[in-house]
């Protein structure tokens, strides 16, 4: 198997185990809520038996193939898999800072900031450094998430501190001092922080109509200062540059943008969507995907209506866009998917500067703006939920619900106004 194939693996087949091709007796099984290494093997007594190495994706395929490698070589050694597997059980009673000293405080002599992140461990971690690998767990996470908070840390400098500290749990899987990471699953709570700048996660907001005029507006002078940039930069020796004048779009942001705005789609939506999946010559044309997973209850791929506008930007993008039967709308310059940030990026470097946006609104304030005007507009709340991706509506009244009694009154006299006051 190769990372690819293990990726799709795990995200579309549903067999039991998927086997390596390269360490014999190596594989992933999927489990109810997890996917872990093992490898199989047969005792001196010719009894098969096999040991877990550790939870995917937390041990990579490289780090799973050398565990494996270790534990056929201590077998061929007369070497049992489960003694060494007691053993280390045994070892995850040392406790973290027993590690640090030993161990991974020798891995941070050789990088450069390890001095720094050394004393984040002393400074931040004490109380957990005093835990074992087999105590520690997500009661213990909390208790100093809360600790950190109360002395009034920035929640960047807490959420380096934590990052680190599970770095160094990982390093403890890694070494095969312990078998699985205890943090494998625990992550930190949000909390609403104004004072520190963290926004309430529950915080949606939606553009007004100055606004939606001044995000548009903000495309247009992107593309014109990418223009102009290029034609000085032609006019200054670099002649073999491709001339942005006549080009409907100077690169992927306007249309990429444009697109999320109205579909509503998440950014990883716009990152992945393909060709394929969009049918832009229908009298109704669509987009069919299956959206971002672990987001939608819904994995299958859906039906999306597309308005005339996202319609005339996909079909004008086409135009200049290369591969355009299965690739990538939005591919990045060797076709394949561009990073997380693509867009992220120059919305906060360019777009929302240019458009005088408010600095907390970040782009995927575009999918709430997409759900809070389709739902201020009269939108029965089960189409809306549809038009997101989601199964049901639960999502949409929890976020979007108070959005919706300042407009029943327009919604309940549109419909009377239908019924009663006919055409004659």
């Amino acid at each position: 198997m190769n990372k690819r194939v293990l990726a799709q693996w795990v995200a579309n087949d549903t067999s039991l185990r998927l086997w390596d091709n390269k360490v014999i007796g190596l594989f992933l099984k999927r489990n109810s809520k997890s996917f872990s290494w093992n490898v199989s093997y047969r005792n001196d007594s010719g009894n098969k038996h096999s040991i877990k190495i550790g939870l995917y994706p937390s041990v990579t395929l490289d780090a799973a193939r050398e565990a494996a490698r270790q534990h056929l070589i201590g077998l061929a050694q007369g070497k049992d898999p489960l003694s060494q597997r007691k053993e280390k059980k045994f070892a995850s009673k040392d406790t973290i800072q027993a590690y640090f000293d030993s161990t991974y405080s020798n891995v941070l002599k050789g990088k450069k900031s390890g001095n720094e992140t050394a004393a984040y461990f002393k400074r931040h971690c004490a109380e957990l450094m005093k835990l074992t690998f087999l105590q520690i767990n997500a009661k213990h996470i909390h208790k100093w998430h809360m600790d950190m908070i109360a002395k009034n840390l920035r929640d960047s400098t807490i959420q380096r501190a934590y990052g680190a500290f599970k770095t160094l749990i990982n390093d403890a899987v890694k070494k095969q001092h312990i078998t699985d990471s205890p943090l494998q699953s625990i992550n930190l709570d949000k909390y609403h922080r104004p004072e520190q700048g963290v926004k309430k996660v529950n915080d949606r907001k939606y553009l007004s109509k100055e606004q939606i005029f001044s995000l548009i507006n903000a495309l247009d002078l992107y593309q014109d200062k990418r223009r102009l940039e290029r034609s000085n930069s032609r006019s200054h020796g670099k002649s073999q540059l491709q001339s942005l004048s006549d080009l409907e779009y100077v690169d992927f942001v306007k249309p990429a943008i444009l697109v999320m705005f109205y579909t509503g789609f998440r950014p990883s939506d716009i990152r992945t969507l393909k060709w394929e999946e969009l049918n832009l010559n229908s009298p109704s044309p669509t987009i069919r995907k299956a959206l971002e997973k672990n987001k939608h209850k819904n994995s299958e791929p859906q039906t999306f209506p597309l308005t005339p506008e996202a319609t005339q930007t996909l079909q004008k993008w086409k135009k200049q866009s290369a591969n355009t039967q299965n690739g990538l709308v939005f591919p990045s310059s060797n076709g394949t998917e561009r990073t997380k940030r693509f867009i992220s990026d120059p919305w906060k470097k360019h777009i929302r500067p240019l458009a005088g946006l408010p600095e907390d609104f970040d782009l995927y304030n575009l999918r709430h703006n997409f759900a809070s005007w389709l739902i201020m507009s009269g939108t029965d709340l089960l189409t809306v939920a549809k038009l997101m991706g989601h199964a049901d509506t639960k999502m949409v009244e929890k976020h979007y619900g108070h959005l919706a009694p300042e407009h029943k009154q327009y919604a309940l006299t549109k419909a009377f106004n239908m019924m009663l006051h006919t055409n004659d």
